[in-house]
């Protein structure tokens, strides 16, 4: 696989969420920007599937207007890999 090992990836994007607190409702759309460093290597048994994790840090850059969230600021990320390549 080309993608075995360590590597690093960069993204950016968005989330659209509403929150509602009894009567008061707020759409978001806040930027999202994470940097990642993941290791991937192959899986032993017959399927020749790939496992991986990753760990980083993810920026989501709005506070909302009405209501309180902690969704914003640094924020911690994990991820878990599964997937094939050919």
């Amino acid at each position: 696989s080309a993608f075995q090992g360590l590597y690093a990836t960069l993204g950016i994007g968005y989330f659209s969420m509403e929150l509602k607190q009894d009567t008061i409702v707020e759409s978001i759309s806040p930027m999202a920007l994470n940097a990642l460093l993941q290791w991937r290597g192959r899986g032993t048994w017959s399927l020749g599937m790939d496992l991986g994790a990753g760990l980083g840090l993810q920026y989501v850059g709005t506070k909302t207007a009405v209501l309180s969230t902690s969704f914003q600021g640094v924020l911690p990320l994990f991820t878990l890999t599964l997937g094939t390549s050919f």
